[in-house]
C-alpha cells in the first residue's frame, strides 16, 4: 500500500488567482476503489493558507487513473470544480433573494389589505 502526498504553490487560476493544491493518492485494499484526495487552499492576509475546497476523484472517474495518474490534470479539475461551485453558490442565492423579495411583496400586500373578501 502506498500513499503519494504532493503539494504545489502557486496553482494559479484563469482570473488571476493563487492557491495551493494537496493531492493525496490513496490504495485502500480491495474493498474500496483507489482514489484522490484534492484540497484547494487560499492564502490568507497574514500568514499560511485556509482550507476553501476539496473533492474526491476515484479511479477511472475521469480526472483520476491509479496506473497512470496525472496530477496537472487533478489539479486543474479541483481548481475548475471550485469554480463551478461557486457559480452554482451565486445562482442559488440569487434564487433565494428573488424568492425572499417576492415573500416580502406578499406580505406588504396582505398588511395592506382591507381584510374583506369579495366574490
Amino acid at each position: 500500500m502506498s500513499n503519494v502526498k504532493l503539494t504545489k504553490f502557486p496553482v494559479t487560476a484563469p482570473d488571476g488567482t493563487e492557491y495551493r493544491v494537496k493531492i493525496r493518492e490513496c490504495e485502500d485494499g480491495m474493498w474500496v476503489s483507489n482514489y484522490a484526495i484534492a484540497r484547494l487552499y487560499a492564502k490568507r492576509k497574514r500568514w499560511g493558507f485556509r482550507k476553501v475546497f476539496g473533492r474526491e476523484y476515484l479511479d477511472g472517474g475521469g480526472a483520476y487513473s491509479h496506473g497512470d495518474p496525472d496530477y496537472i490534470t487533478i489539479a486543474s479539475r479541483v481548481v475548475g470544480d471550485y469554480y463551478a461551485a461557486l457559480r452554482a453558490d451565486a445562482e442559488y442565492r440569487r434564487m433565494i433573494s428573488r424568492d425572499e423579495v417576492r415573500r416580502q411583496s406578499a406580505a406588504e400586500r396582505f398588511a395592506q389589505w382591507d381584510g374583506r373578501i369579495t366574490d
